[in-house]
C-alpha cells in the first residue's frame, strides 16, 4: 500500500493530452497546467460518485425499497432522482416489450452471455 507522499508534487506524462491542456491554458481561466489537471480529476471523482449514487438508486428501485436520501442530498433531489430512475427502467421495459413484439427475442442463456460480455467490455474501458 502506498503511503502519503511527503511532497504532493507529482510528475505525470500526459502524452497526447498535453496539447489539450496547453489549449485550455491558452484560452484562459487557468493559471497553470496543475489547475487544469486538478479540475479534470475533481470532475472525474464527482462523476464516479454520481455513477455510484445512480447505481444505488436503481438498485433500490428494483428492490422496491426507499432508504431515504443519503447525507447531503435533499428530499426533493432524492425524489427527483428516484423518479428519473423509475422512468429509465420503465423505458427499458417498454423497449423490451417492443422488441418482443417485433420478434427480436433472445433466449435467456444468450441474453446473459451478451450482458456478461458487455460488462467485461465496460470494465476494460474503465481500467484502460
Amino acid at each position: 500500500m502506498l503511503g502519503r507522499l511527503e511532497d504532493p508534487t507529482m510528475n505525470v506524462h500526459l502524452g497526447d493530452l498535453e496539447a489539450y491542456v496547453q489549449k485550455k491554458l491558452e484560452r484562459g481561466g487557468y493559471a497553470s497546467a496543475a489547475e487544469v489537471i486538478r479540475e479534470a480529476l475533481r470532475k472525474m471523482r464527482d462523476r464516479e460518485r454520481e455513477d455510484a449514487t445512480l447505481k444505488a438508486i436503481e438498485s433500490y428501485v428494483l428492490r422496491g425499497i426507499d432508504p431515504g436520501p443519503p447525507e447531503g442530498v435533499s428530499n426533493e433531489e432524492w425524489e427527483r432522482r428516484l423518479a428519473a430512475a423509475r422512468q429509465r427502467m420503465q423505458s427499458f421495459a417498454a423497449e423490451g416489450i417492443e422488441s418482443a413484439d417485433r420478434g427480436e427475442l433472445v433466449d435467456g442463456a444468450e441474453a446473459r452471455s451478451r450482458l456478461r460480455e458487455k460488462q467485461k467490455s465496460r470494465r476494460r474501458r474503465k481500467a484502460g
